[in-house]
């Protein structure tokens, strides 16, 4: 990444404002690449999207202990961040039926 920003192949030869860019450059490539870099099986924005929506359906964005303790009891994890992909469809779709329930319910 140096060459490719400074031209030069050698960390050592950089000047201050080549280390600033290289740097830049760094943290803009991680930023761009932060979810495959952390770990490619864990849940999507898209499903971490949908169990906060469902989540706030039900009512229970008020008290975010409540997510917290229904992920605890069924799934062993005590964050919805923590949730692989196929964990978080398995919470969406028991969220999905809670919210179905409540509905049928009035």
């Amino acid at each position: 990444m140096a060459y490719s920003l400074s031209g030069k192949d050698s960390l050592r030869k950089l000047t201050q404002r080549e280390i600033n860019e290289v740097c830049y450059g760094m943290v803009a490539y991680k930023e761009r690449k932060a979810p495959e870099l952390q770990n490619p099986n864990r849940a999507s924005e898209q499903q971490l999207y949908r169990i906060r929506e469902y989540e706030r359906l039900l009512g229970w964005d008020d008290n975010p202990d409540r997510l917290a303790a229904f992920l605890k009891n069924r799934f062993k994890t005590p964050a919805v961040e923590w949730l692989s992909k196929v964990q978080a469809s398995k919470v969406i779709e028991a969220l999905k039926r809670m919210y179905q329930r409540k509905e049928a319910a009035g």
